[in-house]
């Protein structure tokens, strides 16, 4: 199947990302290895790839599809954006991108997702009246294991499912977290760079801890591609009023304190708000 893509699309298209990055990755030797020099040059043109000019007029379109009944603002990444790691990937670390225009985009569930964990940890407290409103439901496997389910302001804003023994329990949330997308001509039109993990202990890694990590293991770089910093993206939030300007805030809280996606303990996936959105 790759062999037909790459007959079709070339070894290295010039405007779509993923293409490039998630199926036209150098062949492996015959020895079932790969080419440093040739991956090395493989993601040195992927992070290359220039958002095709065409992508402004759907953007726009997307945007002005919610109308006044939405609230949005124009985030930009201060750090690096990983989100979609465990992608299937040619470079083995995936990264998420809109699969028609191939641009770096942060998905409405992860901004939920991220959003709920971090009211339920920060807001949440159970020796506290106040505050018990905030708590998010909590699981053992499938199951929710606390009686009351969620707490009520939580409920509102994410949904909540329905409390075991009690029928009709589960409720819907009033605010919808819409995929961000980039925004056109941000970080340049380039909004990729090349990154690299190196694993130092690769063998205690491979043992899943059998074997003791040592000073003598050789050092394992992988390279991968992120959405670079100064790159821009459009959070929408749609639902009842006074919620979703809530969600907005909280949202933008966590992306600023907490970040988005992966590596984000050592600073990665950090946004702030850029500019009004319109």
């Amino acid at each position: 199947m790759r062999d037909v893509i790459r007959a079709t699309l070339g070894e290295h298209p010039a405007s779509h990302f993923a293409h490039a990055y998630d199926v036209l990755d150098p062949k492996l030797k015959p020895d079932g290895k790969a080419d440093p020099e040739a991956r090395d040059k493989w993601l040195e043109r992927c992070e290359q790839i220039l958002v095709s000019p065409d992508y402004a007029l759907p953007y726009r379109r997307w945007k002005d599809s919610f109308g006044t009944e939405a609230e949005t603002r124009v985030v930009e990444a201060k750090s690096r954006i990983l989100i979609g790691h465990g992608n299937p990937s040619g470079s083995d670390v995936g990264l998420t991108v809109h699969h028609t225009w191939g641009v770096p985009i942060l998905p409405g569930s992860a901004l939920k997702g991220l959003t709920a964990n971090y009211v339920d940890v920060v807001y949440g407290d159970r020796e506290e009246p106040e505050r018990r409103g905030w708590l998010g439901p909590t699981w053992t496997g499938r199951r929710i294991n606390r009686g009351d389910g969620a707490g009520e302001h939580f409920g509102r804003l994410f949904g909540a499912p329905a409390v075991d023994g009690e029928e009709g329990s589960d409720r819907r949330g009033l605010v919808e977290f819409h995929d961000a997308l980039y925004v056109p001509r941000s970080a340049g039109g380039q909004p990729f760079a090349r990154d690299v993990l190196t694993v130092h202990q690769k063998q205690y890694y491979d043992s899943q801890g059998k074997s003791w990590p040592n000073d003598w293991d050789s050092p394992n770089p992988v390279g991968f591609v992120t959405a670079k910093p100064g790159t821009r993206f459009l959070l929408v939030l749609t639902g009842a009023s006074g919620w979703r300007e809530r969600a907005m805030t909280l949202l933008l809280e966590a992306l600023s304190d907490w970040g988005i996606g992966g590596k984000t303990s050592a600073g990665y996936g950090r946004l702030r708000v850029s500019a009004p959105s319109r």
